[in-house]
């Protein structure tokens, strides 16, 4: 708003010069510019502060007010939510305070109800959902061929619905048609349909013609090749078994029960695809858990060397380079000559010499490694390094002996995993020397 940029300029021509000359010392500690750039950024930091305390102070002016109206006013009564209609029954706990005592109840609240004019608009609603999906694949009820859709419930609502069939020879409960036997002409029923909500009936009764099946010339031949196998199977009772042509009138049989064992194969394979994938991924999760410990491992070793290099008047990215050296010299005497941490330390110097600010690699460092431990001590470095610390040293010593307690710990879930790991092969070595023992003294007797 236009008012609060013109009271923020109005303030900012009494604010005192020393305050400015302070917020500029603060600046300079992690942002580089000219004293007039400085000076805008100041301003531009004033004037948001203004307008996020005005807001602030707004907000807490309209709540004062509400407060005090409500006081005034009251709560006279409970408003109380009930689901709407076809969603049922709820319950509300309710506690009454009569001298003193609490007694708990459990209200039940039920539905809300339809008014007259509601219900009409339901009962006017379901029927028409209703008939548009009884007719499934037919354009009307004058020419049926195909199966009907009858359904028994409508979503969302609380109406019930029931069907009465005439003739379920014809239709039955699940809309299936029959008219097979339908050669020549058509035949009519009717269908009732009942709508009830509480008291209120409605219905509507359907007349329905069923026509004869229209067959295209292939399902026609697919009938007649249906009936020759059935007959196959009738001609054969007496029999164990009995075979199907896989080919009658040119059409091709194949049975469900039957499978290809090559198919077989080919699922197997297709089963043991994922599985193989899930194995390399947990065989790389192992991997990084295996980083991860070793990293932590080395955490209290890296500490340690910051604090003896600082100590003696490194600074941070000299004693990082420093660590970087030392580790490059003793790798090629390393059995496992890469440590990732070591390695993550090498790139962020790298990028420090390549113009990359420190804080910017830190941060880097500290994304890429993705543990507590080196976040907190990067966490560290960025506070010196923006806000300074005269406790550094001692923050980083007590840091060291706490990583050195956590990794005596770790070093002792690792001797306890190892030695769990080692019952298995401990006691196949021992089920061997007890055969070596046993066999030849049972070959004696």
């Amino acid at each position: 708003m236009r008012w609060i940029e013109i009271f923020a300029e109005k303030l900012w021509k009494y604010i005192p010069p020393e305050w400015i000359e302070f917020r500029k010392s603060r600046l300079k500690k992690y942002i580089s510019g000219t004293n007039a750039e400085l000076n805008q950024i100041i301003k531009e930091q004033f004037f948001k502060s203004i307008k996020v305390g005005l807001c602030i102070l707004f907000i807490c002016f309209i709540s004062i007010l509400g407060m005090i109206f409500f006081s005034f006013n009251g709560q006279k009564n409970i408003e109380l939510q009930r689901n709407g209609a076809g969603e049922g029954e709820s319950q509300e706990k309710v506690q009454i305070k009569v001298d003193g005592e609490f007694y708990d109840y459990e209200l039940p609240i039920s539905e809300k109800l339809y008014t007259k004019e509601e219900r009409e608009k339901a009962f006017e609603k379901a029927f028409i959902y209703l008939e548009k999906q009884m007719l499934g694949k037919n354009k009307n009820l004058s020419q049926v061929h195909t199966d009907l859709v009858f359904l028994w419930e409508i979503p969302d609502s609380p109406l019930e619905v029931k069907w009465e069939f005439e003739d379920q020879s014809l239709i039955d409960l699940e809309g299936k048609v029959n008219n097979k036997t339908l050669q020549n002409g058509s035949k009519m029923t009717h269908v009732r349909l009942i709508l009830t909500y509480f008291n209120d009936t409605k219905e509507k009764v359907y007349t329905i013609t069923i026509c004869p099946r229209r067959l295209t010339k292939t399902q026609e031949k697919t009938e007649l090749i249906f009936e020759k196998i059935k007959q196959l199977e009738s001609n054969s009772r007496t029999k164990d078994t009995f075979q199907i042509p896989l080919k009658i009138l040119d059409g091709e049989i194949k049975i469900s029960k039957q499978r290809n064992p090559w198919m077989l194969l080919l699922i197997v394979v297709l089963f043991l695809i994922p599985l193989l994938l899930l194995r390399q991924f947990e065989e790389e999760k192992q991997k990084q858990k295996e980083v991860r410990q070793m990293s932590e491992l080395e955490y209290s070793n890296i500490l340690w060397q910051f604090i003896l290099l600082l100590e003696a008047g490194f600074t941070i990215k000299s004693a990082w380079n420093k660590i970087i050296s030392d580790y490059d010299k003793k790798k090629e005497n390393m059995i496992n000559a890469k440590r990732f941490v070591y390695e993550q330390m090498a790139y962020a110097y790298r990028q420090m010499e390549l113009g990359c600010s420190q804080e910017k690699a830190f941060e880097v460092f500290s994304n890429q490694m993705n543990m507590k431990s080196y976040s907190k001590l990067m966490t560290l470095f960025l506070q010196n390094i923006t806000m300074g610390s005269k406790r550094m040293l001692e923050i980083l010593k007590t840091e060291e002996q706490h990583a050195f307690l956590s990794r005596c710990e770790q070093a002792k879930r690792m001797g306890e995993e190892a030695d769990t790991k080692l019952l298995l092969p401990m006691g196949i070595m021992l089920l061997n020397i007890l055969l070596l023992l046993m066999v030849p003294a049972y070959l004696q007797f």
